[in-house]
């Protein structure tokens, strides 16, 4: 069991003025309420939001008009900052070094469960967990240029069972407070970065340095990033 759900609250204004988990759902509930509803049955006694200091007491508002078992706090951080930045003021706000937290974001909902390490695993000591789900298609993977309109190849591997899958960061991180600290430090001394992100930059120097270990997500899995996604939200959170 994870002492602290730490939400990244964060993106620009472009949901009716208001960052993607204050804007409002059909249902007048904002996303990031309908997100608390859906974990209740299995969230940890405490939870921290990291918001833009400009959007603090919006989310203050929300929260303050919720009945809900656990108790969710708001750390400002600088406006329009990264999850990187955001990952930062969490480990500078002095919560304790042995306490086991889950990072994730409030527009990420997992119906099933996520195959995490036990608090007495020792991997935990010296490692970071992330989620990972499979998309899968029954079409060929494309490799497509970045920076233009060229595709760059095709795959020849299909497969009816399953088919096709490619796997994506599923949204959610776990770790030891005082490791995550530790590698935040060692990595901005190695990487020389001055504006890295976390969900690349930092990933893949965790990958690089064998650090990462990985969790299985076992059932559905939605991103609320369209309208259509947005109603399956809706739908399921009507089951709970």
């Amino acid at each position: 069991m994870i002492d602290s759900l730490i939400l990244f609250c964060g993106g620009p204004p472009i949901y009716g003025g208001s960052p993607k988990p204050l804007q409002k759902l059909r249902t007048g509930q904002t996303l990031l309420e309908r997100y608390l509803f859906h974990i209740k049955a299995r969230v940890p006694k405490d939870i921290v939001l990291l918001v833009d200091e400009s959007f603090e007491s919006d989310y203050r508002h929300v929260v303050n008009e919720l009945n809900y078992p656990s108790s969710i706090r708001t750390l400002p951080c600088a406006s329009n900052s990264s999850t990187f930045d955001k990952l930062q003021a969490f480990l500078k706000s002095d919560y304790p070094k042995d306490r086991i937290v889950m990072f994730s974001y409030p527009d990420i909902f997992v119906i099933g469960d996520i195959d995490g390490p036990t608090n007495i695993d020792e991997s935990l000591s010296g490692n970071v967990f992330i989620s990972f789900t499979p998309v899968f298609s029954r079409f060929p993977r494309l490799v497509v240029d970045a920076y233009g309109r060229a595709v760059r190849g095709i795959s020849n591997h299909t497969s009816p069972m399953p088919a096709n899958p490619l796997h994506v960061f599923g949204g959610h991180l776990l770790v030891r407070v005082g490791l995550m600290e530790n590698l935040v430090e060692t990595f901005l001394a190695e990487a020389g970065m001055t504006a890295p992100s976390l969900e690349f930059d930092m990933f893949f120097w965790l990958i690089n340095t064998s650090r990462m270990l990985s969790m299985p997500i076992y059932g559905r899995w939605i991103q609320a990033d369209s309208p259509r996604e947005l109603e399956a939200i809706l739908a399921l959170t009507k089951q709970h």
